[in-house]
Parts: structure tokens; C-alpha cells; sequence
């Protein structure tokens, strides 16, 4: 199991999400971090920026590599995501029958 560690900006505390595999994509770790933080919102956006390089991760296809550090910072709802009440489902592959 492989972790990001992520500190929402204005936070006392940091927190983590847990996920298969070496890399996260931005996208699927925006969503489990709106899924563990925002849940009440109607629409969120976040900007995710490296601890070390503070350098802001663009598109949601870049991979994060496991054991990151983040700062979430929530901004304005340009293309927002809306929290999955059903994260498990949807947009992860599969096949035709």
C-alpha cells in the first residue's frame, strides 16, 4: 500500500491517502482528497503544490509518485470536481461485455 501525505493549507493537521501502485494521477488524488475532506461541498477545486519544489502540479493525468508530500490549497471553482458519492465506480477502465 502506497501513501501521499497531504496538509490542506490553513490545517492543523496533515492526512493521508492510501492507494495501489507507485504512481497516483492528480486527478484520482483530488478526488479521494475531496472525498476525505470536502465531503459536504457541492463543487471543489484544489491546487496541489509539492512540499519541496513548491511548485503548483498542473493536468490531470501527471503521476505523483508514492511517499509525496502536498500542500492542498481549495480555489476557485473553474472546472470543479464534484465529490463521487460512489468512488469505486466510473471513469476506471473496464471493459466491454
Amino acid at each position: 500500500m502506497s501513501l501521499i501525505h497531504y496538509k490542506v493549507r490553513n490545517a492543523k493537521d496533515a492526512s493521508s491517502v492510501t492507494f495501489e501502485g507507485a504512481f497516483i494521477s492528480l486527478s484520482s488524488l483530488k478526488q479521494e482528497i475531496i472525498r476525505q475532506t470536502f465531503a459536504n461541498s457541492e463543487t471543489v477545486d484544489l491546487d496541489i503544490i509539492d512540499v519541496q519544489t513548491k511548485k503548483k502540479y498542473e493536468g490531470d493525468d501527471t503521476l505523483l509518485k508514492k511517499n509525496a508530500s502536498v500542500i492542498v490549497v481549495r480555489s476557485r471553482a473553474s472546472a470543479a470536481i464534484k465529490p463521487s458519492k460512489y468512488p469505486n465506480q466510473g471513469g476506471g477502465g473496464g471493459g466491454g461485455g
